[in-house]
């Protein structure tokens, strides 16, 4: 399982490299629905990149740093948004 889970890792982060907005919906589903950590902090990197001016990604990325079941993914959520909401000139 370990290869199945490098290779979704991967595919995650291959949706951020496309940088498509197509693909908010379902790394929005994936922050929501899918067991293994690695993955959703993968998909709240690429979430990070491809919807930084969608309203539904950051709302996303906001409940994830609040309600992840996992102390880190809810960390690398607050630091994406973070990096997301500062001001230009910072």
């Amino acid at each position: 399982t370990s290869n199945v889970t490098a290779l979704r890792e991967s595919f995650m982060k291959l949706l951020g490299t496309l940088n498509d907005p197509k693909f908010i919906p379902y790394l929005i589903k994936t922050l929501s629905t899918d067991s293994a950590a690695a993955i959703r902090w993968r998909a709240i990197i690429s979430l990070g990149k491809i919807g930084r001016d969608d309203p539904t990604a950051i709302n996303a990325i906001k409940r994830t740093a609040k309600q992840d079941r996992d102390p880190e993914i809810r960390e690398a959520a607050a630091r994406v948004l973070e990096i997301l909401t500062r001001h230009p000139g910072e």
